[in-house]
């Protein structure tokens, strides 16, 4: 319905994305990143959250140019775009706007979540180690770099400083053993609110 020959209120210059249906399968469709979507239909995303060997997660603080979400943390990602995995897309994602090379080989699948009205996002963790002065940061995408604990990252939803829509949070703890903690029950920074 939206296929992307069909559409034309949109810039030629937005990005391709195949269309999904609600279990995640190709239907075999295009559209513009931005176009309304029909029901039933779903764009592909991924994010990939990159750990070092301290637990600590190499966070972005979102451009100020940014239309959604200005100067909020979040992990790294994006749309998939036509013909790409995930997989391909998060590593791609990560080098656009960090200049940081992954090996896609090295993606640790985490899950597959439905995400607002019209995305499935696929969650990525990696570990590596970063010298933060050797990034090269896309400016139009990111303002600032940091490493974050889980601690932190979870200060930081409460505050209300990372995007507000986070629900990989759960994997993502679990992937580094967070609720093995005898403490994380009894800690008030795991009231998520997602």
């Amino acid at each position: 319905m939206y296929d992307v020959k069909n559409y034309s209120a949109q810039s030629l210059q937005d990005e391709i994305c195949d269309i999904y249906d609600a279990l995640g399968r190709p239907t075999g469709r295009t559209c513009l990143r931005h176009a309304p979507m029909a029901a039933g239909d779903f764009q592909l995303g991924a994010t990939v959250w990159i750990c070092n060997d301290k637990n600590e997660f190499l966070m972005q603080k979102r451009a100020k140019s940014k239309k959604i979400y200005p100067e909020r943390w979040a992990a790294h990602g994006g749309v998939a775009l036509a013909g790409e995995r995930s997989a391909d897309a998060a590593v791609r994602e990560v080098r656009e706007e960090l200049g940081l090379f992954l090996d896609a080989e090295k993606l640790e699948f985490l899950g597959r979540l439905m995400v607002q009205e019209h995305g499935l996002n696929d969650y990525y963790f990696y570990r590596t180690d970063v010298d933060l002065s050797t990034l090269t940061l896309q400016q139009k995408e990111v303002e600032a770099v940091c490493w974050m604990s889980f601690d932190e990252i979870l200060l930081h939803h409460r505050n209300e400083e990372l995007l507000p829509f986070m629900p990989e949070l759960p994997l993502l703890a679990k992937s580094i053993g967070f609720f093995r903690r005898d403490s994380w029950q009894k800690s008030p920074m795991f009231e998520l609110h997602i």
